[in-house]
């Protein structure tokens, strides 16, 4: 026991023991009491330990409500009927690839008319707006679609890697990915996806909760946008009868009231 007191004191077995000759002898009632004040200082500091931690939960849930907060408004902020849709997308891209933890973030318009219809700037075929490093094209994004088997309704779709690194995938370049239909009812008008966490690990609900936000009114935007597309259809057409029907009854002014409309 002395051989290991010394070591302890890091002094020399005589020193040692001259050192614990001229220490008071403690009584028991005073080492109960020594423990329990130690064993109270350890307890508060694990308690101060775990409220700190606590407080610093609570302060990045805070600010990432914030920047989610701040996100929402940006993007309600921005919703134009004429407004063009490339810079809006360009814009909403922009901003969850700031706020989501998230190597690439994608949103693929679809059709909204057939390919021959006459239209009035209608879309014909998808398309697909990327910001970062995105693993797909136009293509494996429609093919990654039809895989997952999404539809309006769906909610988020959350994929880690139980499911990426399942034999059978066939998309190796996403590890991680949510993604979140842009629907108004039952009817799809895009996809807002988001792929590969910034630092490889797992996508949750928050992130999940932020995108189905997002592509709500995303969705309803351009619900808007179509209807507002086909009313100006219906009056170009309205136009164009008006024209036909006057220009049949009088065939002098033929070709002046289609120059007129134009």
């Amino acid at each position: 026991h002395l051989n290991g007191a010394a070591t302890l004191l890091g002094l020399e077995q005589h020193k040692a023991m001259a050192w614990i000759t001229r220490q008071p002898v403690w009584s028991p009632d005073a080492l109960l009491r020594l423990a329990a004040a130690v064993q109270a200082q350890v307890q508060a500091e694990v308690r101060a330990s775990g409220l700190q931690r606590e407080v610093d939960k609570l302060s990045d849930n805070l600010a990432s409500t914030y920047e989610e907060i701040c996100l929402l408004h940006g993007v309600t902020q921005n919703l134009r009927i004429n407004s063009d849709e490339e810079t809006l997308c360009a814009l909403v891209l922009r901003w969850v690839l700031d706020c989501v933890p998230t190597k690439s973030v994608a949103i693929q318009l679809l059709p909204v008319a057939k390919e021959g219809q006459i239209t009035y700037k209608a879309r014909t075929q998808s398309v697909l707006y990327t910001s970062g490093e995105c693993p797909l094209d136009n293509e494996e994004f429609t093919r990654l679609m039809e895989v997952l088997h999404l539809e309006a309704g769906c909610g988020p779709m959350v994929a880690n890697h139980p499911v990426t690194q399942a034999k059978g995938w066939g998309f190796p370049d996403v590890r991680q990915l949510i993604v979140v239909p842009m629907a108004e009812g039952d009817r799809v008008l895009g996809w807002l996806a988001v792929f590969n966490h910034s630092e490889d690990r797992e996508f949750g609900t928050v992130e999940a909760s932020l995108l189905n936000s997002i592509g709500a009114i995303l969705g309803i935007h351009s619900s808007n946008r179509d209807l507002y597309r086909q009313q100006s259809e219906f009056l170009a057409s309205v136009v164009r009868a008006m024209t036909s029907a006057i220009d049949a009854k009088d065939q002098y002014t033929c070709g002046h009231s289609d120059r007129v409309a134009r």
